[in-house]
């Protein structure tokens, strides 16, 4: 039985709208489809309450799960799907979290077999990473480059920077259990400061930007051993 995990990007106003996260979910149905029509399956979506725009209501994980039922629930593919269990992870807050909070909701269920962790083109060496020291098997990270935002267009040393130090912080995390907590509060502080951004006018893409400049503060003031903070140093 194949398990599919899609890790979730915020929560748009109208994810039918949302050229971005529409175009991903489709091709991850139609993936998910091409491997698993009429056979079971386990689909989970991940991504907790993390809401910029007023109000702050729902999950990352609702709204991907909605989306994906309702191509389901479509004449042409409902008795291709009716095997398929959908599964909601609504607690995470970080890439991380989303795969860590994943494996022990599908422990807990005992569900076995064949894992693909869905997720955005320029996470993937990050996701494989962190999958590889998550998961007690092999797990296929399949990659989505659905993004056509000012996100996807930065300088790729930005992207690459960002991407490493994601990297280093989350592996550095999984070192002790202790440190989930303290990386599970600094994404909550990330949380607050791209709301309260946004509430003053910034666009979200430039909310993040302006996080990334500034989070050493922050990391210092919960994770004062972190060694990302030489690098957050020199940067």
């Amino acid at each position: 039985m194949n398990t599919f995990i899609i890790c979730g990007y915020g929560i748009p106003k109208d994810i039918a709208s949302d050229q971005n996260y529409s175009t991903y979910l489709n091709i991850v149905f139609n993936r998910m489809y091409e491997r698993s029509a009429n056979q079971k399956a386990v689909v989970m979506s991940c991504g907790g309450p993390t809401k910029c725009d007023l109000p702050y209501d729902g999950t990352e994980a609702e709204v991907i799960s909605d989306y994906l039922v309702s191509l389901m629930q479509r004449p042409e593919t409902v008795g291709q799907t009716k095997e398929w269990g959908v599964m909601l992870e609504d607690e995470s807050l970080s890439t991380l979290e989303n795969l860590l909070f994943a494996k022990k909701l599908l422990d807990d269920q005992g569900v076995v077999g064949e894992i693909t962790i869905f997720c955005e083109k320029t996470r993937q060496a990050r996701v494989e990473a962190f999958a590889d020291a998550v998961f007690d098997q092999k797990v296929f990270v399949d990659v989505v480059d659905f993004d056509i935002s000012k996100n996807r267009y930065l300088d790729p040393d930005v992207i690459n920077t960002k991407e490493a130090l994601a990297l280093k912080e989350g592996l550095w995390t999984l070192e002790e259990s202790e440190r989930l907590e303290k990386h599970h509060e600094f994404f909550q502080k990330k949380l607050a400061f791209l709301r309260r951004r946004q509430t003053e006018g910034l666009s979200h893409v430039d909310a993040v930007k302006e996080w990334f400049e500034n989070q050493e503060s922050v990391m210092r003031e919960l994770m004062p051993d972190h060694p990302l903070l030489a690098d957050l140093g020199d940067s």
